[in-house]
C-alpha cells in the first residue's frame, strides 16, 4: 500500500496548506480546517502529515498534547496505523469514529477523515472533543444513510476550506469514466496527474458469472505482488460468499471448514470471515477478506495477497489493480429499500469503487448486456474485451495485457 508519501516529497500546493495549518495552530487559532479534493488528491495523505509536522513543531517547544487520527471504516484504520508504526510515529491513538466517541475523551488535536460519512451529530459530538480540529473529506463520495450533507458540515464547523485539484491516483480515462457514472460529480475539473500513464479501463464480458469468477480470481493473483496486493470489489456480502465457495470448489481442498454446510441462496447470513482468512492462509491460498476488523494489510507487504472488500469497506483506500465484477444490466448495486431513501446511493457507491485504482481497472459482467452505468461511456475512456478465459494461449496475439 503506497499511499503515504513523506513531506519532503509532497507537492508544493500541499506543504502549502499544511504550513498554513501549522501557522494557524501556531498563533493559538481554532478554526476548523477542512481539506477538501477529489477522489484520489491526497486529502489524507495531507492529514497524516500534518498530524507528523503538528506533533515535531510542538514537541521543540517542550508542551505534552494528545493527538488522535479519526477514520470511519476499521479497514482504513488499520492503513493509518500502518503508516504511523512504520514512520515510528507511535504518538497518536487511532480510531474508528464509533470508538471514538464511545470513550468520549477530549483530545488536544483532532484529525478526523471521511467527515462526509458521519451524521451530523457525531460530527458535534466530536467537535466537542476536540481542542483543534483538522477534518477532511469529499461529499461527492458520500456513501452512507444520515450522513452529514455539505451545508450541514459547514453549519457545524464554519470551516476554512482548503481544496485540491491535482489527481494523483486516477488516469484521464479513469477520470472520466467516474464522471458518466457520477454525472453530478466536478471531478471532470481536476487535473489527473496520475504518473504511472493513462491505462484505460477494461470492460470485461464473460459468457457465464462461473467464467467471470474463475478469470478474476486467477488474474488478480497473476498481477499481485508483494508490497502490491490485488483488490476485488463486490456490493454485498452474499456475493462475497458466491466467490469465495467457488475458489473452494475450484481448489478441491478439504475438509470444507467455513465452506460446510454453506447456503449459497442465504442472501443475509455472512460467511464468518476470520475462519475463512485462517482457512485460504492454512492452504497457501492468497485471497483475503478485509473489512469489518478481518483481515490485515501487513500481510501483503511480502507476499502476493487478493484482497475482497466491499465497495463500502473500500472507502480511502487504493490498489494498483482492482476489479468490480457483476456489472449485469440488472445488477442491484442497492436494494430498493435502501435506494428509497438515499436516491443516487447506487451511483456514487460504484463511483467510489471504480476510483479506487492507481494503475488497472477491470469492470466485469456476464450475459448480454452490462450495467446502465458501464454503456454510452466516453470514446477513449475504456476498451472492451469479451471472453478472455477462451482465448487459445498458443495463440500469437494481443492478449498480453492480461
Amino acid at each position: 500500500m503506497a499511499w503515504w508519501i513523506p513531506f519532503n516529497k509532497l507537492r508544493d500546493r500541499q506543504t502549502r496548506y499544511i504550513n498554513e495549518m501549522l501557522k494557524s495552530v501556531r498563533t493559538g487559532n481554532k478554526t476548523v480546517y477542512w481539506v477538501q479534493g477529489f477522489a484520489g488528491t491526497g486529502k489524507t495523505t495531507v492529514l497524516a502529515n500534518l498530524a507528523v509536522k503538528l506533533r515535531a513543531d510542538r514537541k521543540s517547544l517542550g508542551i505534552r498534547e494528545t493527538y488522535c487520527f479519526i477514520t470511519y471504516t476499521h479497514a482504513m484504520k488499520e492503513l493509518i496505523k500502518k503508516t504511523f508504526v512504520a514512520e515510528n510515529k507511535g504518538f497518536i491513538n487511532i480510531q474508528t469514529h464509533t470508538k471514538f466517541l464511545k470513550d468520549q475523551k477530549t483530545y488536544d488535536f483532532v484529525f478526523l477523515d471521511e467527515v462526509q460519512d458521519i451524521s451530523p451529530n457525531d460530527l458535534n459530538r466530536i467537535k466537542a472533543l476536540s481542542n483543534f480540529l483538522f477534518i477532511a473529506g469529499d461529499c461527492e463520495q458520500s456513501i452512507y444513510q444520515g450522513s452529514a450533507e455539505e451545508n450541514q458540515i459547514d453549519e457545524i464547523f464554519k470551516p476554512n476550506k482548503l481544496v485540491f485539484t491535482e489527481i494523483l491516483r486516477l488516469t484521464k480515462s479513469m477520470r472520466d469514466l467516474a464522471k458518466k457514472i457520477l454525472p453530478d460529480s466536478r471531478i471532470n475539473e481536476g487535473s489527473p496527474e496520475n504518473t504511472n500513464g493513462d491505462n484505460t479501463p477494461l470492460i470485461v464480458e464473460f459468457d457465464s458469472e462461473a467464467s467471470e469468477f474463475s478469470w478474476i480470481a486467477d488474474n488478480a493473483v497473476q498481477r499481485a505482488a508483494p508490497g502490491s496486493p490485488s483488490c476485488i470489489l463486490f456490493t454485498h456480502h452474499s456475493d462475497i460468499k458466491k466467490f469465495f465457495y467457488q475458489i473452494y470448489k475450484s481448489q478441491n481442498i478439504s475438509p470444507a471448514g467455513p465452506f460446510e454446510d454453506v447456503n449459497l441462496n442465504d442472501h443475509n447470513t455472512k460467511l464468518d470471515y476470520r475462519q475463512v482468512n485462517g482457512y485460504f492462509k492454512r492452504h497457501k491460498l492468497p485471497y483475503r477478506y478485509l473489512g469489518n476488523s478481518f483481515g490485515e494489510l501487513d500481510e501483503s507487504d511480502k507476499q502476493p495477497i487478493v484482497f475482497i472488500m466491499t465497495y463500502h469497506s473500500s472507502k480511502g483506500l487504493d490498489f494498483d489493480t482492482v476489479y468490480v465484477p457483476q456489472l449485469t444490466i440488472n445488477k442491484q448495486i442497492v436494494l430498493p429499500h435502501v435506494l428509497e431513501k438515499s436516491p443516487g446511493l447506487h451511483q456514487r457507491l460504484l463511483f467510489v469503487a471504480v476510483t479506487r485504482s492507481r494503475k488497472d481497472l477491470f469492470l466485469t459482467y456476464s450475459g448480454k448486456a452490462p450495467h446502465k452505468y458501464i454503456t454510452d461511456l466516453p470514446a477513449g475512456s475504456y476498451e472492451k474485451i469479451e471472453n478472455p478465459h477462451l482465448i487459445d494461449d498458443d495463440e500469437e496475439d494481443d492478449w498480453d495485457i492480461f
